[in-house]
């Protein structure tokens, strides 16, 4: 793997419908209802149709980036481009439904852009903290959708 990329997978079981899942990870006017705090969204544009939706997102004490909805298939994948900003790559939302659970992965695939974070790449592991974030993101989640 290339030092300056970071590829994750994360996943978590949720005992939500597929389609509750999809509609939360779909209803970006929302996420600040269940990400964690430390991270910033902006509505840049949004589309009725989900695609070309983009948003500029901001963790704390990082540096910023783009991204905008590609493909989606209802109920089960939300697929996101990274572009303009510390990041470039993909990301995917999978949603599998088994038969009396869901499973909610994240899959990026990310090259880093910006000098700060390839600096910060030689001292830490983005991957690990980037998990370790996407376990908050998924517990916030379901607090979240059991709120509802």
């Amino acid at each position: 793997m290339n030092k300056h990329t970071i590829h994750s997978i994360d996943e978590y079981k949720f005992d939500f419908s597929s389609k509750q899942i999809f509609n939360t990870l779909t209803d970006f006017n929302n996420y600040h209802k269940w990400w964690p705090k430390l991270v910033l969204f902006q509505n840049i544009k949004m589309t009725e149709n989900i695609i070309g939706s983009k948003m500029f997102v901001k963790p704390y004490l990082a540096p910023g980036f783009h991204w905008e909805i590609t493909n989606i298939v209802k109920n089960s994948m939300v697929e996101i481009k990274y572009f303009q900003g510390a990041y470039n790559g993909t990301g995917i939302w999978k949603i599998i439904s088994y038969e009396n659970y869901q499973t909610l992965s994240y899959e990026v695939n990310l090259t880093i852009t910006d000098k700060f974070t390839t600096i910060l790449f030689y001292f830490i592991k983005i991957n690990d903290i980037h998990s370790k974030m996407m376990n908050q993101v998924y517990r916030k989640l379901e607090k979240y959708l059991n709120s509802k």
